[in-house]
């Protein structure tokens, strides 16, 4: 496992210790907030109850000691295989730092993920051309 990861200025962490939520909690749910904007279907406290519950992995992205940015993550057993699923991505200067998202799926390969997936609106698109999509997820409200 990959407890600490760094690339030029920004270095990312999954949250090993209750204790270093508790001492972050404000700037977490600052960015945590920020990507929930677009995902009216969950809430921060059950990201957090997940989180706690040992379900979700969550990641801080560093630049120097700030916190820039915040990732979550979940394994997905299948049937017939294991995904790595990044749920949640907020934070700022997103572009200096998105390429970690390669070392957090070296972690889930590490797990035994076959597949990585994320899903989000098409404007991750741009920042990762590396992801094709196979499916479309059409929805309306009722």
């Amino acid at each position: 496992m990959l407890p600490y990861m760094k690339i030029g200025s920004c270095t990312i962490s999954p949250i090993r210790k209750l204790d270093e939520l508790l001492d972050n909690k404000a700037i977490i749910c600052k960015w945590l907030r920020k990507a929930l904007e677009k995902v009216p279907e969950n809430d921060l406290t059950c990201i957090l109850q997940s989180v706690y519950e040992g379900n979700t992995m969550l990641w801080l992205t560093r630049r120097e000691e700030e916190i820039i940015g915040v990732t979550t993550t979940q394994v997905l057993d299948h049937p017939n295989e294991r995904h790595l699923l990044i749920e949640l991505l907020g934070g700022k200067d997103i572009k200096e730092w998105v390429h970690l998202i390669a070392d957090i799926e070296a972690w889930g390969k590490d797990l035994g993920c076959v597949k990585s997936e994320i899903h989000g609106r098409p404007a991750w698109k741009k920042l990762l051309p590396e992801y094709k999509s196979n499916i479309i997820i059409y929805n309306r409200v009722l």
